[in-house]
């Protein structure tokens, strides 16, 4: 039991390639020109990067990207009720 996958590989591969297109894209959308290639290769070299390091590196910078997305939300909340009439 203990060596069943509950994910494939392959699909976990393509999620990571989606992922990494999304990013890409969102930040081709601000910023055109760098290739998304260059992009997506960072994305996916420090996703791999984080798994080969092992399980407390790869934590730890969990935890961090979590901090950088929860401080991303409210710096969208604050910069979108500061610019809306509704909030005012």
């Amino acid at each position: 039991m203990a060596d069943t996958l509950v994910i494939p590989p392959a699909a976990s591969l393509t999620r990571s390639a989606a992922e990494a297109t999304a990013v890409a894209g969102l930040i081709a959308f601000w910023n055109d020109t760098i290739s998304p290639g260059v992009w997506c290769a960072l994305f996916l070299g420090s996703a791999l990067a984080l798994n080969v390091f092992g399980v407390k590196f790869f934590g730890e910078g969990e935890f961090w990207f979590s901090i950088f997305k929860v401080g991303l939300v409210f710096m969208l909340f604050f910069f979108t009720c500061k610019s809306s009439q509704a909030c005012r």
